[in-house]
C-alpha cells in the first residue's frame, strides 16, 4: 500500500488478481488493508497465461506489457521498490 501510494503519482499502476477466493472475501480484505488498486478475480485462463505457479506471484510489466521482473512468494518492500524504479527507467 505504501509503495502504491508513492509510485502511482509517477504513473505506476497496479492490478491485483485473486486466485481461488470469493469476491466478497477479496473485497473485504482489500478494504480492510487500504488496497486502493483494481482487484480482479483470476480464472484458470489467466493463471495459465501468466504462468502463475505459486501464491503470491508478483509480475512487473512495463508500459508495453513486457514482463520486467517476477517474484514468487512474499518479498520485502525494498525488492519491490527496485522493480518499480526499473519500470520507471525503461
Amino acid at each position: 500500500v505504501q509503495l502504491y501510494n508513492e509510485y502511482s503519482p509517477k504513473g505506476i499502476e497496479m492490478l491485483g488478481l485473486a486466485v481461488k477466493d470469493q469476491p466478497n472475501q477479496v473485497s473485504a480484505f482489500t478494504k480492510e488493508h487500504g488496497m486502493n488498486w483494481v482487484m480482479m478475480m483470476a480464472d484458470n485462463n489467466l493463471v495459465v497465461r501468466y504462468r502463475i505457479t505459486g501464491v503470491p506471484t508478483t509480475i512487473f510489466l512495463d508500459r508495453n506489457g513486457n514482463e520486467v521482473r517476477r517474484f514468487i512468494g512474499p518479498q520485502d518492500q525494498e525488492t519491490f521498490r527496485k522493480a518499480f524504479e526499473l519500470i520507471l527507467q525503461s
